[in-house]
Formats: C-alpha cells, structure tokens, sequence
C-alpha cells in the first residue's frame, strides 16, 4: 500500500498475520457425517454481521 501525504511517501508494513477458528455448540451437529460445514460466503457473512443467530 502505498500513499502520499505532504508530498513524502508513506508505507504501511503488515506486523502481524494471524488465524481465526469458528467454534460452534450445536446439539447434534457434531454427530452428523462431516460436522458442521460453512461456505466461505457464509463465514464472510457471519464476520460482516450480516448473519448473527438462527
């Protein structure tokens, strides 16, 4: 990423790179062939608050 301000370049260096996991307590679902499965649109959904409960 690269910017200008006051006519000098600025940078940005990511620091930090990282995971996340999704845990889940469904009853039932963890005994299902596969357990829970969730597209990656639903997951960026979910992230967005876009989907936030049943």
């Amino acid at each position: 990423l690269q910017a200008t301000a006051s006519g000098n370049p600025v940078l940005h260096f990511p620091v930090l790179v990282g995971s996340i996991s999704v845990f889940h307590s469904l009853p039932g679902v963890a005994a299902a062939a596969g357990g829970l499965q969730l597209s990656p649109c639903t997951l960026s959904a979910i992230f967005q608050g876009r989907i936030t409960q049943v």
